[in-house]
């Protein structure tokens, strides 16, 4: 009876190396170089007229939040990433009567745009970038 129970506990720890040799390590996409899987973000804010100024927050390439003041217009930020499904966001305030538009691109398609127009208006852009 033994050694039954000693050939199987050696089967099963034969079929668990196995197993695991096979499924090999995890696989994190932040942290690859794979470039075929990088994704070309842009963030862009445009007034009506140019030399005005937006009070500007960001999600940034690392998927931290960053505020920005008095920021000239245009203006634009551009970043790569190989984080499939990533939360991309611009909000932009303008700090006197004008229009303002956001636009996030990824690979050079346009992923959302939005227009405000007055005094103090707020434009905001989100969106992800492809999960595949």
């Amino acid at each position: 009876m033994r050694i039954k129970v000693v050939a199987l506990l050696i089967v099963l720890i034969i079929i668990m190396c196995w197993v695991i040799s096979r499924s090999g390590p995890p696989t994190d996409t932040r942290n690859t170089t794979n470039t075929r899987n990088t994704f070309d973000v842009k963030y862009q804010v445009k007034a009506s007229k140019s030399g005005r100024r937006a009070d500007l927050t960001i999600r940034n390439e690392t998927g931290g939040t960053e505020q920005t003041d008095f920021v000239f217009l245009p203006w634009e930020m551009n970043f790569q990433t190989v984080s499939k499904g990533a939360f991309l966001y611009i909000s932009a305030q303008a700090t006197r009567n004008s229009e303002i538009t956001c636009i996030i691109t990824v690979n050079g398609i346009v992923i959302q745009q939005a227009t405000s127009k007055g005094e103090y208006v707020i434009a905001t852009c989100s969106g992800y970038t492809p999960r595949w």
